[in-house]
């Protein structure tokens, strides 16, 4: 799941700003992400023990990145 689609669709309702001082990031550093990805390792993996796996590493590449991925796999 993206992470745009994860803020969206939590009950309640989540804002950057909010998720990003949950994981130690600032609302910019998160809208980033949200449009471009990361492969910042330790930030993904924070992203994603924060929403509890439904954003994966995966889901937090840049769209160049997991077509790679899913090309080599």
């Amino acid at each position: 799941m993206k992470l745009e689609h994860w803020l969206q669709t939590r009950k309640p309702r989540m804002t950057q700003d909010a998720f990003g001082m949950k994981v130690g990031l600032t609302q910019g550093r998160i809208s980033q992400i949200v449009k471009n990805g990361t492969t910042d390792l330790a930030t993904a993996l924070r992203i994603q023990d924060a929403t509890g796996g439904d954003v994966s590493l995966r889901d937090l590449l840049p769209e160049h990145a997991a077509a790679e991925l899913r090309e080599a796999s």
